[in-house]
């Protein structure tokens, strides 16, 4: 389990030193501009697990790691990836197991106390 929470960690955190963005952020990127279904539903999949695994354990014995863990959740609360889960979801009605997938995903994203970014007036999701 450490080595699931350390990976989605390293998939959802860029490196202090570079200038690219993180590989979810990449892969969303890849969703919105992608015309395929497929991409997009495998795409936001990849939101899910990350998702699951930074949830599967609220005790970690490494400190460091904890502290990864919280920023990588705090990363994922981002209006984007709850954008994208709702759109899995809503386009995903003949398929019940993307439809779960989802929900079960913006369920525990509803579970942080801090929730998402607050949108003020006039703001979208993309800003």
């Amino acid at each position: 389990m450490l080595e699931t929470v350390q990976n989605a960690c390293n998939l959802v955190l860029a490196p202090k030193e570079s200038t690219s963005p993180a590989g979810l952020e990449r892969i969303i990127a890849l969703v919105r501009r992608s015309d395929t279904v497929a991409v997009k539903s495998e795409g936001t999949r990849v939101l899910v697990n990350v998702i699951k695994s930074l949830w599967s354990s609220d005790v970690l014995p490494d400190t460091t790691l904890q502290k990864q863990r919280q920023d990588a959740i705090q990363s994922v609360l981002a209006p984007a990836y709850g954008e994208a889960l709702a759109s899995l979801v809503g386009r995903s009605m003949k398929y019940p197991l993307l439809v779960n997938e989802g929900i079960v995903a913006l369920t525990l994203l509803s579970t942080q106390k801090d929730g998402g970014r607050s949108l003020s007036s006039g703001e979208t999701f993309d800003s």
